[in-house]
């Protein structure tokens, strides 16, 4: 994931929003994204009202750095 341009997966099915975002993934986006994805990319397909847990986010932004390399 990190790293990685958002919505560039072949095998799932992206909102338009995502695959247009632009963004690629590090950690200050992942943040954000988890934090509050609608506001974060508008128009996509998430739904989730997010995690407003600072420590929440810091630890699945740690097992995601995990599980990426």
């Amino acid at each position: 994931v990190i790293g990685r341009p958002a919505g560039s997966l072949s095998d799932f099915r992206y909102s338009r929003a995502m695959i247009q975002s632009g963004i690629v993934w590090n950690e200050e986006n992942i943040s954000k994204f988890l934090q509050s994805p609608q506001g974060f990319v508008r128009g996509n397909r998430m739904p989730f009202a997010g995690i407003s847990s600072e420590r929440e986010r810091v630890d699945i932004i740690n097992y995601l750095n995990n599980v990426s390399r």
